[in-house]
């Protein structure tokens, strides 16, 4: 984690002598009025640019880069990378620095002073130098560690190699961190140009906590176990101890998701949803019902196992509906009327599962790149939407179609899986004892439309829903959801017959092999709740 308040953190923000700020926070260092090119005046060694203050104790790990830009003797030569302690009444004191032409550490007793005047040596940085014009384009790295007061040095020359991290020493010590410091560069050659180019605080602590206030869909298990593995003394044991049993709850959530065999999702309470209509006429995103209405919402797993069981098909249902805009599915409401007549007519229902409301919405109106979702809520996006189809395939579904549905990716495959039953043999057409989906038209669209949904898919193989999903003709808004999903088509059809065979779940055959030309009875029909229009 970044601290949240470390502002401008790629620029220099005080400058002396014969400095100047360019353009991106570049630092260059200017001839001095009426001084030669060529010559060395001290007055060189005042071009210096100073980074932000920083906090030497307890204050997590403190990164700077520099960037070379430009060294006028190619290896940096009598240029200097560091930090400097801040002195009396705010102002630059001692200075810890790196020489890239020599590859040693020295410590100057002011960050003015030439190193052979005053300062000591320390045990070199990096092995060798930026000697034959490997200075320019170099990246110098700074890491200071608060919690274990200790600095240390990484670079990459202009060839992009990279040496070694390197702890600071000073005579076989190392070199304590000041009270108080910033990232500093001092140039000596006009025509130098140094860039800080990043500057981080990362808090352990902090971290830690902001992934302990996490669902474990959304913990990043890498962050967390970084933050675990280093000691800070603003951690409490008992905090210590919730952070490793998060990480553990975590990677095992996410592992099931990853591969398909569970995963949490949020649901609307029922019972809210039929007396809201004052609260919520249209349909509200998942971050501000978390804001709003936290007590409406549910998290609940559920497994491949649940989903060929049926275990939640009774009392729990999704939605199936095509977004009248790109950003807002249902901004006349209609949508939502229906499925609060829906729920009224099946008072059993208990959890609602509706895309909008139960999962990270990106929330951008005005740009198509633009994602107001955190990291954690585009992973735990990521995730649910991986597993979307154990929904489909394992509850109750309200199909609410119009004149558009048949034309879209998503709505066609969420009405395929919600007509398929499991068996040994795979996906099968569901029949009358496990049918789960009601379909209801809205925004007039005529009552032949369910005929027609019924007709596509009520009778249609794994592999016949591939051809007719891989179809040209239907659309899909992002076209790498429909590269991602097709093929899960297929192996979701494989793994359903792995898991019917090991519970033993014994149900007639995909109707695909039925005898050519032989038709199903009345009696074998799908069954559809005909239902108004709305």
């Amino acid at each position: 984690m970044e601290r949240s308040g470390f502002e401008s953190p790629h620029t220099f923000v005080e400058t002396a002598g014969n400095a100047s700020l360019g353009g991106g926070g570049v630092l260059r260092c200017e001839a001095p009025s009426g001084g030669a090119a060529g010559t060395r005046p001290l007055a060189f060694y005042g071009c210096c640019g100073r980074g932000q203050w920083q906090q030497g104790e307890a204050n997590g790990i403190v990164s700077f880069s520099f960037q070379i830009h430009t060294s006028k003797l190619g290896d940096g030569g009598r240029m200097r990378l560091g930090i400097v302690a801040q002195g009396a009444r705010g102002k630059m004191g001692y200075a810890l620095w790196f020489s890239p032409h020599t590859g040693g550490l020295y410590e100057a007793a002011h960050h003015l002073a030439p190193e052979r005047e005053a300062g000591k040596a320390g045990e070199p940085v990096m092995h060798g130098n930026l000697a034959r014009g490997k200075a320019t384009g170099a990246v110098v790295d700074v890491l200071a560690d608060t919690i274990r007061n200790e600095l240390r040095f990484s670079v990459v020359d202009g060839d992009g190699h990279r040496h070694p991290w390197t702890t600071a020493t000073i005579r076989k010590k190392p070199v304590p961190l000041p009270a108080v410091f910033a990232p500093i560069v001092r140039l000596a050659r006009p025509g130098d140009a140094v860039e800080l180019s990043s500057a981080t605080c990362y808090l352990p602590g902090g971290v830690l906590r902001e992934q302990l206030g996490r669902p474990p869909l959304g913990v990043h298990v890498n962050d967390l176990e970084r933050a675990i593995g280093r000691p800070d003394p603003s951690v409490s044991a008992g905090d210590l101890s919730a952070a490793r049993g998060c990480l553990a709850a975590a990677r095992d959530v996410q592992a099931q998701a990853e591969q398909g065999h569970g995963c949490p999702f949020v649901w609307l309470d029922a019972a809210a949803l039929r007396t809201s209509a004052a609260a919520m006429p249209r349909l509200l995103p998942m971050q501000i019902l978390t804001q709003q209405h936290p007590e409406w919402l549910v998290t609940e797993t559920i497994t491949l196992q649940d989903a060929c069981r049926r275990t939640q098909a009774a009392d729990h249902l999704a939605i199936s509906h095509r977004w009248d805009e790109r950003d807002l599915p249902d901004p006349s409401g209609a949508q939502l009327d229906a499925i609060r007549a829906h729920l009224d007519q099946h008072p059993h229902i208990t959890r609602v599962w509706i895309d909008y409301c139960c999962m990270p919405q990106s929330l951008s109106s005005d740009a198509e790149d633009f994602d107001a979702r955190t990291e954690s809520e585009r992973q735990q996006f990521r995730l649910q939407l991986k597993n979307v189809n154990l929904l489909y395939l394992g509850v109750g579904v309200l199909v609410l179609t119009d004149r558009s549905y048949l034309s879209r990716f998503w709505t066609n495959f969420e009405a395929w899986l919600s007509m398929q039953d499991v068996s040994i043999h795979g996906l099968i057409s569901a029949r009358h004892a496990s049918w789960r989906c009601t379909i209801k038209c809205v925004h007039g669209a005529p009552e032949g439309l369910i005929e027609s949904l019924v007709e596509e898919w009520s009778d249609c193989t794994a592999r016949k829903a591939f051809e007719k999903l891989s179809s040209a003709d239907v659309m899909c808004t992002n076209l790498s959801d429909k590269e991602v999903q097709l093929p899960k088509i297929l192996e979701l059809d494989q793994r359903v017959a792995d898991v019917a065979l090991a519970i033993g779940l014994e149900r007639e055959p995909s109707p695909d092999i039925r005898a050519v030309g032989q038709t199903w009875d009345e009696a074998s029909e799908p069954l559809v709740e005909r239902s108004q229009t709305f």
